[in-house]
């Protein structure tokens, strides 16, 4: 099935281009055709005009093509996710983080569920991941944290909400981005909460990690407002299920 592929892009200027050509090379072998949704939020650097070389190259590949989508300022990459996907229009939509934690090649893993499934997520706590570089010990702190608040506000049995990897089918989600508010990192948390109000088949499926050192999450400012969000996610899926 034909695939939309968002990467949410901010100051990516030194590593988009190895990136993207890493999505291309195995993309293009694969027996279905592809697009890039490359959304720059926002980005101060040369991030913009680097996607749009990227989108003019490629016209010419026959089997995976790009779009831009820019804007300012930056909004986060919540509020990226969903104007990407307003652009996407492939039967499939692959969410990846522009660092490829990633290798394109797991993306296998998922399209082998996404048959049975309306949202497959990749998981670095499920007993087939591995995760080959860590995260500093802080952080994993901290990522096991706010997946055990999610659980518990949120009521859903996830074990990893905050990887990056997730496949999905648009006609399905197409209700779920159009109720998604939140603009920065607690979307990951919304997006799985709506699936499961709206009673989608959602399936883990373990994948190969690798963290890249050059996170954008600021680990005072971001967890607090995640807190917030997630706070505030579980009182209105709670008020419309009333």
């Amino acid at each position: 099935m034909d695939l939309s592929i968002i990467i949410p892009c901010f100051n990516e200027e030194l590593r988009i281009d190895k990136s993207v050509d890493r999505l291309v090379t195995f993309f293009t072998l694969q027996d279905f055709t592809s697009e890039l949704v490359l959304v720059n939020d926002g980005s101060t650097d040369e991030t913009e005009r680097k996607l749009q070389l990227i989108a003019e190259k490629l016209t010419t590949n026959a089997k995976v093509r790009a779009k831009v989508l820019s804007y300012s300022p930056n909004r986060g990459k919540g509020y990226a996710l969903r104007r990407g996907f307003e652009c996407c229009d492939r039967v499939l939509v692959l969410l990846t983080d522009a660092d490829l934690s990633c290798d394109p090649s797991e993306y296998l893993k998922l399209q082998k569920h996404i048959l049975d499934s309306d949202l497959v997520l990749g998981s670095r706590k499920h007993p087939d991941s591995k995760v080959t570089a860590r995260q500093p010990w802080y952080r994993v702190l901290m990522g096991k944290t706010y997946s055990a608040l999610s659980r518990l506000l949120l009521g859903v049995p996830v074990s990893d909400f905050t990887c990056g990897f997730k496949l999905m089918r648009r006609e399905a989600f197409a209700p779920v981005f159009q109720r998604m508010y939140v603009d920065r990192w607690a979307y990951d948390s919304e997006l799985i909460a709506l699936a499961f109000q709206q009673g989608l088949r959602v399936k883990e499926v373990g994948v190969e990690w690798r963290t890249d050192a050059r996170t954008k999450v600021k680990l005072t400012r971001d967890a607090f407002e995640s807190f917030f969000d997630l706070l505030t996610i579980a009182w209105r899926v709670r008020s419309a299920d009333d």
